[in-house]
């Protein structure tokens, strides 16, 4: 589904079309595996992650931070898997990590 939209339409839109719990899912789904649609997968997390309210009440916070650290996990383990061809994909990697381990650290 996430190649046929577009994520910057989707989350430029004013209120957000995606509530908290189900970035958070989005989130869970896409860092499960990141061996296929790599590009395409980093792109819709970071803009999930930068969207997601982490002071929703509706979501217990404890769900949060798991689903972050798991995230924070498996894209540090992209990172120390990528080749030098895959550079910008590294890039990319180090940098929604540096995101999630901040949220992770201030809020958690």
């Amino acid at each position: 589904v996430c190649s046929y939209l577009n994520p910057y339409l989707i989350f430029r839109a004013n209120p957000p079309p995606l509530n908290t719990f189900t970035l958070l899912s989005l989130i869970q789904q896409l860092s499960f595996d990141l061996s296929q649609n790599v590009e395409l997968k980093l792109l819709w997390l970071e803009f999930a992650v930068l969207h997601i309210n982490l002071k929703d009440p509706t979501v217990n916070p404890s769900l949060t931070q798991s689903i972050l650290t798991a995230l924070s996990h498996n894209i540090d383990s992209k990172y120390q898997s990528s080749q030098p061809s895959d550079s910008h994909i590294a890039i990319k990697c180090k940098s929604l990590h540096q995101i999630v381990s901040s949220m992770i650290t201030t809020n958690f």
